[in-house]
């Protein structure tokens, strides 16, 4: 690697007007169709991709899909779609609590019912893989259905199913109270 200093002097004056440009040419305006969230990659190709690192590839998707959600507004996301990259993030990463997170808390809080049950009953069904761990995630979606949902049934499910397995010594006894 050489260095800076036998760099050809019109180098960084190249590099300085190629930003200039870039900042001062408008962005194209979104074409229909673009931006929409494709399926997430296969296994094997995720595999391939991570290199044997498999927890850093899986948030590197997690950037990736709030890069989609950052060109179109949530309620044009396919909530099935968003639902299989969360997943597939949780099959990289099992210990992650960040797709769980995004879940519950960023993409349940869009203003459709029905999205928002979507990413809700994605909390609870990866809520038995981990329970001791992924209580405070099934504990917010209580919250929501409860009290945004309006949904008392779901709510009942939510906090019998911490109830019945958030039952580790990190759990707090409020959770089992739930």
């Amino acid at each position: 690697m050489r260095p800076v200093s036998q760099l050809p002097p019109w180098l960084p004056l190249l590099l300085a007007g190629a930003v200039a440009l870039q900042l001062a040419l408008p962005a194209p305006p979104p074409t229909a169709g673009q931006g929409a969230l494709a399926d997430p990659p296969s296994r094997a190709a995720l595999r391939l991709a991570s290199a044997g690192d498999q927890a850093a590839l899986s948030k590197l998707m997690l950037l990736y899909l709030q890069a989609q959600d950052g060109s179109l507004s949530f309620s044009e996301l396919d909530y099935n779609r968003v639902r299989a990259w969360l997943a597939r993030m949780l099959e990289l990463d099992p210990q992650a609590q960040a797709p769980l997170l995004a879940a519950s808390h960023v993409y349940a809080a869009v203003g459709d019912q029905a999205r928002t049950r979507v990413m809700l009953e994605f909390v609870h069904e990866r809520f038995a893989d981990d329970p001791a761990r992924r209580w405070p995630w099934l504990a917010h979606a209580a919250l929501v259905a409860r009290h945004r949902l309006h949904d008392e049934a779901l709510a009942r499910k939510y906090a019998r199913a911490l109830r019945e397995h958030a039952t580790g010594p990190g759990v707090p006894a409020w959770v089992r109270e739930l």
